[in-house]
């Protein structure tokens, strides 16, 4: 049997603290690289080293191996049918008791499942800071993609409720792929409402379905000016015409609940939509100024009101309409727009025009002669880029 104490030329009472110090100079003195002469027997050498250190520096197995070496001492040399250690029959010519081979045997499985264990523990704490981390990862990544869905520049024209369903789809993303298709989404219900602005009337029609199904309380005025104020906001669109009936019953409930403050709630929700449909008095026809003004004067009667309403919705689709033309006559005029430049332009038109909104349709009446003479010519240049020249 090999005596470890005796490679380390330490005594079988040693402290651990004896132990590596006894280690640590022999394996300076036996290291290969200092001994290039002998380089083979100090490599050998050295693993014993080694090995005699794994051994006597681990408590329990340096146990083991004390256990083992004594039934050894006790029966070598003599030629005993009886082990004085584990009381048991052995072999004759002082061959290592039954009960000895098997403390060896226990050492190396002991060995080898300290070693498991210890590469287990190590996993596991390898995968709990991993998973931390990427779990750390990805919610700090999950929330720069919900504020990058925030920062888009439609997403306030979505409803509450689509708001929520694309932001709890984002929650659950695991990487950067599954993101960019709740963008494609997005990017998918856009183009079938047809932009912007019919993104802005999907949320009304959204939100006046919506409306009446809150929890409202008939006899509270605040409470009902609140809904009516909302609904006001999304005059402009076809979604309010279609519950007009249900808008006219509203007011008329505000009337009779307070009719000295619906006086006041009325010039307010005017001067609103004025502002929301970006009207000033530099900006304001004066069909729409007369119509304001008569509707202010009398803002219990509901024909004034709706009059003026009409022509505050229209002059500002109307703005609208003409503000894009100026911009996009401006971008011409400076020249060397890019393809992508033009088709953005053209989608704005297309867009604009391609709308079933009433306001939108008059407003495009007014101006399509300027409207198709652009278009024609952004088309027509756009043609010439892509067409090679005749050789």
């Amino acid at each position: 049997m090999v005596n470890y104490y005796s490679i380390l030329g330490v005594e079988k009472t040693a402290t651990q603290k004896e132990i590596k110090k006894a280690y640590r100079r022999l394996i300076l003195k036996w290291h290969p690289d200092r001994n290039l002469d002998i380089k083979e027997t100090a490599k050998k050498k050295s693993q014993e080293i080694n090995e005699a250190f794994r051994i006597l520096s681990d408590e329990e197995m340096k146990e083991f191996y004390d256990k083992y070496e004594e039934h050894e001492e006790r029966n070598r040399g003599q030629n005993k049918t009886h082990c004085e250690g584990c009381k048991r029959d052995v072999h004759r010519e002082g061959k290592v008791p039954k009960k000895c081979g098997m403390i060896l045997k226990a050492v190396n499985e002991l060995e080898d499942l300290k070693d498991m264990e210890k590469h287990i523990k190590e996993t596991i704490k390898k995968a709990k800071i991993f998973n931390e981390q990427k779990k750390n990862g990805i919610g700090s990544e999950r929330n720069g993609w919900i504020q990058e869905l925030k920062n888009l520049s439609d997403w306030s024209l979505l409803s509450e409720t689509l708001q929520n369903e694309f932001i709890e789809k984002t929650k659950k993303c695991r990487n950067a792929d599954r993101f960019h298709k709740v963008l494609d989404e997005i990017g998918k219900l856009r183009e079938k409402e047809g932009g912007n602005d019919n993104l802005a009337e999907l949320r009304a029609q959204n939100d006046i379905k919506e409306a009446p199904s809150k929890e409202v309380i008939l006899d509270n005025y605040q409470n009902l000016a609140n809904i009516l104020k909302q609904i006001k906001e999304l005059r402009s669109t076809n979604a309010y015409q279609e519950k007009e009936a249900e808008i006219k019953a509203l007011e008329t409930r505000l009337q009779e609940l307070d009719p000295s403050q619906y006086q006041k709630t009325s010039q307010d929700l005017l001067e609103q939509q004025i502002k929301s449909n970006g009207l000033t008095e530099n900006n304001m026809d004066e069909e729409t100024k007369k119509a304001v003004a008569e509707a202010k004067q009398d803002p219990t009667n509901p024909v004034k009101i709706a009059q003026a309403e009409e022509k505050i919705a229209q002059n500002g689709t109307d703005n609208k309409l003409n503000s894009l033309i100026t911009q996009s006559l401006n971008k011409l005029k400076k020249g060397n727009l890019t393809k992508k430049e033009k088709e953005e332009i053209i989608n704005e038109f297309t867009s604009f025009i391609a709308t079933d909104n009433k306001y939108k349709k008059m407003a495009y009446q007014k101006q399509k002669q300027k409207v198709d003479a652009l278009l024609a010519q952004l088309q027509g240049e756009e043609n010439q880029q892509e067409t090679p020249p005749m050789a």
